[in-house]
This record gives structure tokens, C-alpha cells and sequence, in this order.
């Protein structure tokens, strides 16, 4: 068993070689000034914060997501309405829908069915709407006959045509009240919900906007029209009703930001 020497050879020679070395580095700092390090000692000098540059934390690269979601920054708007068998009864009774209609509002594409209900229309449905159902189970407007289908059959047409939409926030006036409370029962009856749900990412009430900006006056879509249009239309008309809502929004110019901030979701009715 070898014991071997902690120092070597060269390790020796750098120790008697150190003298020297520092006599010549006192030298120099005399030449130099007492105070001022030689580059020897520069190098070897750990840099404090005084002598370094602040090292800025790198920020990180912002990623733009697809935002479908309510707040969206560019919403499609569609204007929506229906027609019913009649209002809805102590809370919760809700009606059947009659007919679904929905408008684009730049573009003016439209959506409009007729929908054979399984509860019969009150007679103040029937005088209002003008939509009267035969023994026959033929559906008449205004006298005149009318392709109607099934309400299965209406919701998933009308989540065809709002799928070629991106980021659809649906307006209806007193949505809130009424025309999404029937149609979010009718879809639950059915079992369409999360179809209809991917459709559409939020929804709007336009009544609360039309009342904080034209206080003191009747806030009905009819009476709205006319007073701010000054005409008159066909009212109590799904389709008729969407192109009316559409124009009023157009004329007060809503920027789609304001018309978000009154937004709501499905589950907050």
C-alpha cells in the first residue's frame, strides 16, 4: 500500500514562486496608486451591482388565442325571435314555440321556420300572431297555409345556419324574459341543449340598452320603431321582428364592445 503526498512537485514550485510575485504586484500598485486594483485583481473581482448592467427579465412572447367565448372582441350579431303558443304561466309554465326566426345583422342572411306545437294556441295567441293550427294539424298564417315542422327538426336546422357563424351572441328584446327562457326549455325537452349551447356564445337582452339610453318612453320593439325610425311594421312576425330589432341596433350604433356588456350565458336564466 502506497501513502502518497498531498503536494506535488508543482504545486512546491508555485509556492516559492509566490513571494516574488507578490513583491511585484506591490510594486505595481505603488506605481499605480494604493487604491487602484491591478488587472490581475480586476479579473479575479466578482462584479457587484455597481459595475454590472441590470440584466432585463425577457418577456414573454403573447400568444392571440381564438376567444369564443363571451367578451369576445369580434361577435357575429344575430337578432332573435319567436312566436309562441302564448306567455308564460305561473313562473314556469312555459309555452311551445310556433315559429324561430334569427337575422344576421351585417349581412342580412336570415333564418325562419314554422314550428307545429303540441299545446294549442290561446285565442289571444291565435288574434295576435295570426298563426291558427287545423284539425287537420295544418298550420295557417294570416289565412294562408304554411310549411311547419317539428321542433326537433326547426332547432337543428336552426344550429345549421348558425354554425357557419363565428362567435354568435344571439339579441333578442326582453330575450331575457321570455324568448330565451321558452327556448332553452324547449331545447332541455328535447335533449339539444349542448348542440345549441356550441352555437352560440352568449346572448343579449336589448330591452335594459334601449331603456338606459331613451328614458321616459315605451320601450316596446313596436313603439321604439317608431319613434326612432318613424315607421311601422309588421310586428308580432318573428321574421318581421328580427329585421326591426336589426335596424334599431344599426341606427343607435352600437359598437359590438357595448352591446357584450349587457351579455349573459344559458345558465344565468
Amino acid at each position: 500500500m502506497y501513502l502518497v503526498d498531498n503536494c506535488s512537485n508543482t504545486d512546491k514550485a508555485k509556492g516559492i514562486a509566490q513571494p516574488k510575485q507578490r513583491k511585484r504586484t506591490d510594486q505595481k500598485r505603488k506605481r499605480l496608486g494604493s487604491d487602484s486594483p491591478t488587472k490581475t485583481e480586476e479579473k479575479e473581482k466578482p462584479k457587484t451591482d455597481d459595475t454590472c448592467e441590470e440584466v432585463q427579465p425577457k418577456r414573454r412572447k403573447k400568444m392571440h388565442r381564438k376567444r369564443t367565448r363571451p367578451g369576445d372582441d369580434n361577435p357575429t350579431i344575430l337578432t332573435f325571435d319567436l312566436e309562441t303558443t302564448g306567455l308564460i304561466e305561473n313562473g314556469d309554465n312555459m309555452p311551445h314555440i310556433t315559429q324561430i326566426a334569427a337575422m344576421e345583422k351585417l349581412s342580412g342572411s336570415r333564418f325562419c321556420k314554422y314550428v307545429k306545437p303540441k299545446k294549442r294556441l290561446t285565442n289571444d295567441a291565435e288574434r295576435i300572431t295570426g298563426i291558427v293550427m287545423t284539425n287537420a294539424n295544418t298550420m295557417l298564417v294570416k289565412g294562408k297555409k304554411v310549411e311547419a315542422v317539428g321542433i326537433r327538426v326547426a332547432i337543428g336546422e336552426l344550429c345549421e345556419w348558425l354554425e357557419q357563424f363565428p362567435n354568435v351572441s344571439l339579441v333578442a328584446h326582453y330575450g331575457r324574459g321570455f324568448d330565451f327562457r321558452v327556448v332553452k326549455s324547449a331545447i332541455e325537452s328535447i335533449g339539444m341543449k349542448d348542440r345549441l349551447y356550441k352555437c352560440v356564445c352568449t346572448l343579449v337582452d336589448s330591452l335594459p340598452i334601449f331603456r338606459k339610453m331613451y328614458p321616459g318612453q315605451s320601450h316596446k320593439l313596436a313603439d321604439l320603431v317608431l319613434s326612432l325610425l318613424g315607421t311601422k311594421y309588421n310586428e308580432h312576425d318573428a321574421s318581421d321582428d328580427v329585421e326591426a330589432l336589426s335596424k334599431l341596433l344599426s341606427h343607435v350604433d352600437l359598437y359590438r364592445k357595448e352591446i357584450l356588456k349587457y351579455s349573459f350565458n344559458f345558465s344565468d336564466i
